[in-house]
């Protein structure tokens, strides 16, 4: 199958997903009297009504965020052939002293464990940061961005991720790459292992906040969510968060796809979804493929993992002195 028939596949997937759970929830003759006359407006008239942030469109032009027709990117690249250790363009060199120190200069990334058994779930002392998504939401390649390394297995199918991956940096932070909560492509897992790896993950988060205290030492679990949007699958996750008292940021990926004008008008309203979760920290943009975003996201990983010693500028005096 060619990437058009996948694309369209996964399409009518979505599409009769919706369909029978707007039957099951509502019955036929609603669903389809909804469908000829809605009673509520949809979300984009809502979007196309709602009034542009002219301070927030200021900051994703400064930041370099959204889909610019004058920036040509690297189409056809996998970025971590662009991205290489103390290269002039690995986004840690505008991360702050903390996360320099965490991620800077080669900081040995090491995989400790991949599985689904939560009984092998590596114990760790350090502090945890888990990555959470839908399925194909660009979580694993955001990782290797933050890790400014070729770390995390990534495809072009959903799914590729199909066990909790954990990752030692150095002796600052564990970071966790769990499985996505959204649809798996039949070539990529079967049904069974497809359930089993949203298992794992959702075994992994019920170890934070409220539900197991003290079993985990989870610092932040970041949601990762495509920019068009959040998707219910989305806000039941952020509910299932908020519920356990873990605390959580949103990582908006991929925002190099979305006009800069749409781009804004979306990240305001979903800053308005947002506002009612007390637990949500941040609200964060990126995109792996464009580079931006990175720094923020390495700065709230450096500020919650373990202090090292030695520092930046004692580090690169150091790889100085051997060259």
């Amino acid at each position: 199958l060619d990437s058009r028939t996948d694309g369209e596949w996964m399409l009518t997937q979505h599409q009769s997903r919706k369909q029978d759970a707007a039957f099951a929830k509502d019955g036929i003759e609603a669903t389809v009297r909804e469908a000829l006359a809605p009673s509520t407006p949809s979300f984009n008239s809502e979007l196309r009504a709602r009034k542009l942030d002219k301070k927030l469109l200021a900051e994703i032009h400064r930041e370099g965020h959204g889909k610019h027709k004058d920036r040509a990117l690297r189409k056809g690249w996998a970025f971590e052939r662009f991205v290489a250790k103390d290269d002039r363009n690995a986004p840690v060199r505008s991360a702050s002293a903390r996360a320099q120190e965490t991620f800077g200069y080669g900081a040995q990334v090491k995989l400790v464990e991949a599985t689904q058994d939560p009984k092998a779930f590596p114990v760790s002392a350090l502090p945890e940061v888990a990555f959470v998504g839908r399925t194909n939401v660009g979580r694993s390649s955001l990782i290797n961005a933050i890790f400014n390394a070729p770390t995390c297995p990534f495809g072009n199918l959903p799914g590729t991720t199909t066990a909790p991956h954990f990752y030692r940096v150095g002796d600052a932070v564990m970071v966790v790459d769990l499985p996505g909560y959204g649809m798996y492509h039949p070539r990529v897992a079967s049904k069974l292992e497809a359930e089993n790896a949203r298992d794992a993950a959702r075994r992994y988060l019920r170890m934070t906040g409220k539900h197991e205290v003290g079993t985990r030492n989870v610092k932040r679990v970041f949601v990762c969510v495509q920019a068009l949007g959040l998707f219910e699958e989305d806000v039941r996750q952020l509910e299932f968060l908020e519920t356990a008292g873990t605390p959580f940021g949103v990582i908006v990926t991929k925002c190099d796809k979305v006009p800069v004008m749409q781009l804004a008008k979306r990240i305001d309203y979903m800053r308005s979804q947002l506002a009612h979760y007390q637990h949500c920290h941040e609200l964060m943009l990126s995109s792996a493929l464009a580079l931006t975003g990175i720094a923020p996201i390495q700065n709230v990983i450096g500020n919650v993992a373990r202090p090292i010693s030695r520092t930046y500028d004692a580090a690169a005096e150091d790889i100085a002195s051997l060259v």
